[in-house]
């Protein structure tokens, strides 16, 4: 059975413009809302769609207070991102194991098996932080054995 859930309070996600007026839809196999302690959890072939943004995951923990979003954390195998930043013509496309996103930081971060394809280049590492505000992409960790792989497509004329 799966769960159809709209949210059309305003709860701030994202920083984009185009996206935050819009409302939030989530689609869940279960759904567990406590409004006293702000904690949401959805299982199950979870997706949300809110404007260009489109998450999917296998389980999405939403945390909130006073109905303000704060963060959402995403695990899959792998958890998907998917939105058009204002202005770009091109999807900004992510993915890893856990995708956590800190609204009061507009920051998004790709966690293990990490990949982001931004304005036609790859990033793949451990690690991925994807600043939304400034369109911005910081990849890799600074021990283990891991190391960045970037694919920089030649600009078109």
């Amino acid at each position: 059975l799966t769960r159809i859930l709209s949210f059309s309070h305003h709860l701030r996600v994202w920083a984009l413009s185009s996206v935050r007026s819009k409302p939030m839809h989530i689609e869940a196999d279960l759904a567990d809302i406590n409004d006293k302690t702000g904690v949401s959890i959805y299982t199950g072939n979870v997706v949300i769609v809110q404007g260009s943004l489109r998450i999917t995951a296998d389980k999405l923990t939403v945390y909130s207070k006073n109905r303000e979003f704060e963060k959402m954390i995403s695990t899959g195998n792998p958890a998907t991102f998917k939105t058009r930043p204002d202005g770009k013509d091109k999807d900004v496309l992510g993915e890893g194991k856990k995708i956590d996103y800190f609204a009061t930081r507009d920051t998004v971060y790709f966690i293990e098996d990490a990949k982001l394809e931004q304005d036609g280049s790859n990033f793949n590492s451990d690690r991925i932080v994807y600043d939304i505000l400034n369109d911005k992409v910081n990849a890799g960790i600074t021990k283990g054995d891991d190391r960045v792989k970037i694919t920089i497509q030649p600009q078109q004329k």
